[in-house]
């Protein structure tokens, strides 16, 4: 049995953001900057939402993207800046912290030859038999 390592990453914040739907080029800068930033993000969907401005008492409805970041609070502020920056006209933006979130890397709990033997493993049970028996013998 290979060793398991037992040391595990430690869980950044995970935020969720919403901006609005149908810019393809604002949500592809978004996407670059939180890989860039972040590592990684989640792209969740079209969303469609709505919220009544407390000023003239108007309600907005609009589809939004939701995008799921783990990231510290800096990293969130500069991801929150470059939205602001890429849709001028919205006045307000959705973000919550939903949690914590780490990677569980497979690599980092089971020995890479032991990934290896299981996925070789794999292979050969995918394959019939010769005789028309599975690999048991039945």
């Amino acid at each position: 049995m290979a060793e398991i390592e037992t040391k595990r990453p430690i869980p950044k914040p995970l935020y969720e953001i919403q901006v609005p739907a149908g810019n393809d080029a604002a949500e592809a800068r978004l996407e670059e900057l939180m890989l860039q930033i972040a590592g990684g993000f989640q792209a969740r969907g079209v969303v469609h939402g709505g919220w009544r401005d407390p000023d003239t008492g108007t309600i907005y409805r609009e589809p939004m993207v939701v995008f799921q970041v783990a990231c510290e609070e800096g990293e969130l502020a500069a991801i929150e800046y470059e939205a602001m920056l890429l849709y001028p006209r919205e006045r307000a933006f959705y973000v919550a912290r939903i949690g914590k979130a780490e990677i569980l890397d497979r690599t980092r709990y089971i020995n890479r030859a032991q990934v290896r033997a299981e996925a070789d493993m794999r292979r050969y049970d995918a394959r019939p038999a010769p005789d028309g028996q599975n690999r048991e013998g039945w």
